[in-house]
C-alpha cells in the first residue's frame, strides 16, 4: 500500500475515519472491480472456517442464521466478533435484543447449517424445532450438543460494506464433546489432525 493510501486511511474527520475510496474509484474500471471481487471470492474459498449458528431471542424476535464470519477478538475481556449481511432480519433483532449466541456446529449438525442458511425443504428452513435448546442466565439460547457455544452481550456494531460487524462480550462459554463442522472450498469439512 502506498504512503498516500495509508495517509488517506489515517485521516480523521472528527472521531471517525475518513471514507476510503470506493472500489470503482480505487480501480480503473468496473470490469477491474468485478475481476478483483471474483478473485477475492475464489481466494477466500480456500480459507477454513468454523460453521456457526448465530441466534438471538427477545423483544426483537427470535432469529438464527448460519455464518462463517466469526472470530475471537480478545480473552481479556473475552469478546467475539460476528459479521452478518445487513439485509438479514437478524441484524435488527440482535440490536434490539442486545444479545446473541454463537453456536459452533458439530459434524453431526450439518442439517442445521443448511436449514439456517435457507437451504433444503421449505418447511425445514430456519426451523428452531429441529434441535434441542436451553437458556443461559442472560436468556440467550444455547444449542444442545454443539461443538462449542458462547453467549454474548452486545457491546457495539459497525457497518462495513454489505455487512454489519457485531462485537459481543462473552458472558458464558461451553465446549461440547463433538468435533466442529468446518467450511472450505465451498463445502463442509471435518478438521483432522495432521499425522
Amino acid at each position: 500500500m502506498t504512503s498516500l493510501a495509508l495517509d488517506q486511511i489515517r485521516t480523521m474527520r472528527g472521531s471517525e475515519y475518513a471514507e476510503c475510496p470506493s472500489p470503482q474509484e480505487a480501480l480503473h474500471s468496473p470490469q477491474d472491480c468485478d475481476a478483483v471481487r471474483q478473485d477475492f471470492l475464489n481466494a477466500m474459498s480456500r480459507r477454513v472456517s468454523s460453521v456457526n449458528l448465530v441466534v438471538t431471542d427477545g423483544p426483537g424476535g427470535r432469529f438464527g442464521l448460519t455464518v462463517t464470519c466469526m472470530n475471537s477478538i480478545t480473552a481479556d475481556p473475552p469478546m467475539v466478533m460476528i459479521g452478518i449481511n445487513r439485509k438479514s432480519p437478524l441484524c435488527d433483532a440482535v440490536g434490539e435484543n442486545g444479545s446473541f449466541t454463537v453456536n459452533l456446529l458439530s459434524t453431526e449438525q450439518k442439517h442445521l447449517a443448511d436449514s439456517f442458511a435457507g437451504m433444503g425443504p421449505d418447511h425445514a428452513r430456519y426451523d428452531f424445532s429441529q434441535a434441542k435448546w436451553h437458556r443461559e442466565h442472560n436468556n440467550t439460547l444455547i444449542l444442545s450438543d454443539s461443538a462449542a457455544a458462547v453467549a454474548c452481550e452486545l457491546v457495539s456494531f459497525h457497518d462495513v460494506g454489505s455487512h454489519r460487524l457485531f462485537m459481543g462480550r462473552v458472558v458464558s462459554a461451553k465446549q461440547g464433546g463433538s468435533p466442529a463442522l468446518c467450511y472450505s472450498e465451498r463445502g463442509y469439512k471435518c478438521a483432522q489432525p495432521m499425522g
